[in-house]
């Protein structure tokens, strides 16, 4: 059996994994939580200034600004991830293929014989 040999770019890789895989771990719930609030849909609240501009509400907003409420539609691709990851992608159907008559296999002609 061949042994494998540990470069100094492999041993970089993994310490960038262990370290991206412990930071993620330590965000998860938060992050899964966005993403479930993202498959079910968006909601902000945002202000419109004076002057027609958009910006996301904070505690503060000035006379002549007025709040709006966005609601983004249900994202799709984001719940079809969350199924795919904990539920298990689906199997592919198979697709049943009707075919007749027969099969016939000929040489090509060479340019001589045409």
């Amino acid at each position: 059996m061949a042994k494998t040999k540990i470069t100094r770019a492999m041993m970089t890789k993994e310490v960038a994994r262990e370290a991206l895989r412990i930071l993620v771990m330590r965000e998860m719930e938060e992050m899964v939580a966005a993403q479930v609030e993202l498959a079910k849909g968006l909601k902000r609240v945002v202000v419109r200034t004076s002057d027609g501009s958009i910006r996301r509400a904070s505690e503060r907003h000035v006379k002549g600004e007025r709040l709006e409420v966005w609601i983004d539609a249900p994202s799709t691709a984001a719940f079809k991830d969350l199924m795919d990851r904990t539920i298990d992608k689906p199997k592919e159907q198979e697709q049943a293929v009707a075919v007749s008559g027969g099969l016939v296999l000929r040489w090509q002609n060479t340019p001589e014989e045409e």
